[in-house]
């Protein structure tokens, strides 16, 4: 798990807020029903994100204030009591409380980004969800609460949203049409600009050439993958490739007649952030892509296959987990 990167309270934050009318009273915090100020489901704790205050002797404080002479003064006297954030996906829902009503206000920011969420009035706990942020990246947080006479408390700190890692796993090629039939098929995989191993594949049945199980692993990915799998069929017959003069017919070096064609994961077609409705869990989850020839991809990475009789497929199912 990701730690929170928590900050010292270096300054103070001027945000404008209209008070809501009424004299304040002491009050205990209570969460509100519904307020969410745990953990939920499937969602992975960053930490606190509002360091807490201390008094002289070094004892911590939730207020900063001297025992019960907290009491009427609100948030003149800092009433802001906690901020935790919670990772969900490469996003977060930050959680405030405080010990005085209020109204409470969230901004989230780094270099080029910026995003404010506002409670109703009179709140002591605060839910808010920040669903355009990415991942593994460091997010400072800034909170005030302004109670119904207008004072104003502030507190700050930041947090790091966790990191996507991805597994990749197939074991087929769906082949829609192949030049020699049955032969013998080469595979070779593909995956975040770096190839693997030529391996000679399973036989074909029934329209589906085996691959045996491929499992690419990948930590701290990119939101899309590079995924490809390049497949070459040999000509085991004595046919005119062997023959002089030469005629076109591609020749690769195995003596025999063959054709490669390679098949891709569209640039930008899989998500890896798109996680389903179905799915429980917001940090580990599985979705599905297809990859297909280049004559069906817009910029595909590799060239390879225009044109060419063998024409396949391949079938993925990707987990996609935040840590």
């Amino acid at each position: 798990m990701r730690k929170l990167l928590i900050t010292a309270l270096l300054f103070a934050i001027a945000l404008v807020a209209a008070p809501a009318a009424g004299a304040q009273t002491a009050y205990a915090p209570t969460p509100q029903p519904g307020a969410g100020t745990g953990p939920r489901a499937g969602e992975i704790a960053l930490g606190s994100f509002v360091a807490p205050t201390r008094t002289r002797g070094g004892t911590a404080s939730g207020h900063g204030a001297a025992g019960s002479f907290k009491a009427g003064e609100g948030c003149s006297i800092q009433c802001i009591t906690s901020g935790v954030a919670y990772g969900r996906g490469p996003d977060a829902r930050l959680v405030v409380t405080t010990d005085s009503p209020a109204t409470i206000r969230i901004v989230v920011s780094r270099a080029g980004y910026y995003q404010m969420i506002v409670s109703d009035p009179g709140k002591t706990s605060f839910s808010a969800d920040f669903n355009d942020l990415d991942a593994d990246t460091h997010y400072d947080a800034f909170v005030s609460a302004v109670d119904g006479n207008g004072h104003m408390a502030n507190r700050s700190g930041s947090f790091t949203t966790l990191e996507r890692n991805v597994h990749v796993v197939f074991n087929e090629a769906d082949i829609h049409e192949a030049p020699y039939g049955g032969d013998p098929f080469f595979g070779q995989t593909w995956f975040e600009g770096e190839g693997g191993e030529s391996y000679a594949t399973g036989d074909l049945e029934d329209g589906v050439v085996h691959l045996g199980a491929q499992a690419l692993h990948e930590d701290d990915t990119d939101r899309y993958l590079s995924v490809g799998f390049e497949l070459t069929q040999l000509d085991n017959s004595v046919d005119l490739c062997e023959a002089e003069p030469d005629f076109d017919e591609p020749e690769v070096g195995y003596g025999n007649c063959s054709y490669s064609t390679t098949a891709w994961l569209a640039n930008g077609e899989l998500d890896l952030d798109d996680r389903p409705d179905w799915a429980t869990d917001v940090n580990d989850y599985w979705i599905s892509g297809t990859m297909l020839l280049p004559n069906d991809v817009d910029d595909a990475p590799l060239p390879g296959g225009f044109g060419s009789p063998l024409n396949f497929s391949v079938p993925l199912a990707v987990r996609v987990t935040f840590t």
